[in-house]
């Protein structure tokens, strides 16, 4: 199968993430999306994978949509792990208009040019986040959260990281992700998401 990639809006991913989690509702429960639980009813199989995978990407879909492959090592921690199917589920669900169309027989995501394949890349990643943090529960916890923290401390940033510990508990999705979320959703502004998150793993 070779075709052309168009990036999608965000607007559009979202859309896609409530066809998701509304097809797939049973697999919802609290804040938790059983991300695993998902890919098991779309018929895909996870496969670990030893060695040193790990060195080199933490997943991938395989040329076979029906499998993804993710290194043994990496699937020890929970909050990691699940980022990692449900960006590599998101990849399947967009090459292969899996939605609409199921799982092909026999099909090879091909032809992609670079631009292509950081587009696709891009979209995958914020699918991810949105199925696992759903917008509206996401929303509401977070701003939950950050109003009671802030009854106690009027430091934001100090407020905006135990947010994100909290958070990942919640959501089993790490705190880094839980910065990129709220992010996106302008929760938090992009400086505040660098300097509470994504900078603080250079520390």
């Amino acid at each position: 199968m070779s075709f052309q990639y168009t990036q999608l809006s965000r607007p559009q991913l979202e859309e896609i993430a409530d066809v998701v989690l509304n097809r797939y509702s049973h697999r919802c429960s609290g804040c938790l999306v059983d991300i695993e639980g998902i890919v098991e009813d779309a018929e895909i199989e996870i496969i670990p994978r030893q060695g040193g995978l790990i060195k080199y990407v933490e997943g991938y879909a395989a040329h076979n949509p029906r499998y993804i492959i993710v290194p043994e090592v990496g699937m020890s921690y929970s909050p990691r792990y699940r980022p990692v199917v449900a960006e590599e589920f998101c990849h399947i669900v967009l090459e292969y208009d899996f939605l609409k169309c199921g799982l092909p027989l026999e099909a090879h995501a091909d032809g992609l040019t670079a631009q292509q394949h950081a587009d696709i890349e891009a979209d995958a990643r914020y699918l991810s986040l949105a199925i696992l943090f759903p917008r509206s529960k996401f929303t509401i916890a977070f701003n939950q959260c950050l109003e009671l923290r802030g009854k106690s401390s009027a430091d934001r940033d100090k407020n905006i990281r135990a947010c994100g510990e909290t958070l990942e508990n919640k959501f089993q999705v790490w705190s880094l992700l839980v910065g990129s979320r709220a992010r996106d959703l302008a929760l938090i502004t992009p400086e505040e998401c660098k300097r509470n998150f994504s900078n603080r793993l250079l520390m």
